[in-house]
């Protein structure tokens, strides 16, 4: 694509980090600054440490309210400072945000807008709160006035569509670019048989990634197999101390590795990565693990971790989100050996994410 027919892209996130919408949107930012765009990151919550990197140009637009109607005239005030052809947005509350400010701008500034999606917002209707159902309101009036839409895998984009009734032209699936990608399958070690079977954990200890079913699970095999399980943790956040405590108390040693970039390097062998998630938009660590011959257990119930895993190959579902469902996965999936993948990697290299967000922005800004 001519990058001349789209000269500036701001990006609308929370931040650059703690989370995989905000771990792509770095990712998307550095595309398309690589393919000439002149782009402009704008963050609500930022970081000190978004706001000391050099490589893409920052701004905080940040608002005392952290709120809605509290950020909608601190991103405005910094379009009009300078303007941009496109805004490109991030998760629901971003994609409101981008689509009210330019929905009040004057015309001969008014940029488009692409909003893109990265989980599934149906499973969780039973747990989301007022906020979350008003948002979700907003969106159905709001979406359509999209100039394109992003969603991160096909489960997710098939609902956005139903939900939102967006025109499918405007839709463009853009799996999300792994941190392994543009690598090829390292050869698989094998681990002795009785040598400590060690469950992964790799995400945020929030409630919603269900950290303490790791927990349970490990000691759920150790009891039915008789063999030694341990735990290996990459991530921080508010469980860590009720799943270290819930550890202590079950017998399972754990070892908490805090956040670390390429956490597939300190994986060892006979290990096997879990997600205990009920809801998985798309899963960046399923794809990270298989290009590290690492196998992984995801419940089948996930739904959108469709695009992340090969079942069999790369992964094992498990059939419910139960304890005793992924204890059974997680001892199968030990016996994977993973293999002839290297294509299907391909599909999450930078370079085919750049090109499908280059013509998802491009026709944003027609």
């Amino acid at each position: 694509m001519n990058t001349q027919e789209l000269g500036s892209i701001a990006i609308l996130a929370p931040s650059l980090s703690g989370g995989g919408a905000e771990y792509v949107a770095s990712r998307w930012a550095s595309a398309l600054q690589a393919r000439g765009y002149l782009v402009r990151v704008l963050l609500t919550n930022p970081s000190d440490e978004d706001l000391a990197i050099t490589q893409l140009d920052v701004v905080d637009v940040s608002s005392p309210l952290r709120s809605f109607a509290g950020s909608i005239p601190v991103v405005r005030r910094e379009i009009k400072r300078a303007p941009v052809d496109v805004i490109l947005s991030v998760m629901p509350f971003w994609n409101l945000i981008a689509l009210a400010v330019a929905a009040t701008l004057p015309g001969k500034i008014r940029p488009g807008v692409t909003i893109s999606d990265h989980t599934l917002h149906a499973p969780q209707r039973s747990t989301e709160s007022k906020t979350t159902r008003i948002q979700l309101a907003l969106a159905r009036l709001l979406y359509r006035k999209a100039g394109s839409w992003i969603a991160v895998s096909h489960p997710v984009a098939a609902e956005m569509a139903a939900l939102y009734k967006l025109d499918a032209s405007r839709l463009w699936v853009v799996v999300n670019p792994a941190a392994t990608g543009d690598a090829t399958a390292r050869p698989q070690i094998p681990g002795e048989a009785d040598a400590t079977l060690r469950l992964v954990f790799a995400g945020r200890l929030s409630a919603e990634k269900r950290p303490l079913t790791v927990v349970r699970v490990a000691s759920l095999l150790a009891r039915e197999h008789s063999v030694s399980v341990a735990i290996d943790v990459f991530g921080a956040g508010p469980l860590e101390e009720e799943m270290r405590n819930l550890a202590q108390a079950l017998a399972v040693p754990i070892t908490f590795h805090g956040w670390v970039d390429r956490w597939v390097g300190r994986v060892g062998v006979n290990s096997v990565l879990l997600v205990p998630s009920t809801v998985e938009g798309f899963g960046n660590v399923l794809v990270e693990a298989a290009a590290a011959s690492i196998p992984a257990v995801v419940s089948s119930r996930a739904l959108g971790v469709a695009d992340a895993c090969i079942p069999g190959i790369t992964a094992v579902l498990a059939s419910t989100d139960s304890v005793k469902a992924y204890a059974i996965a997680a001892w199968e999936a030990r016996g994977l050996v993973i293999g002839g993948i290297d294509e299907w990697l391909q599909c999450f290299s930078s370079q085919r994410s750049g090109d499908l967000l280059a013509e998802a922005v491009s026709r944003a800004a027609r």
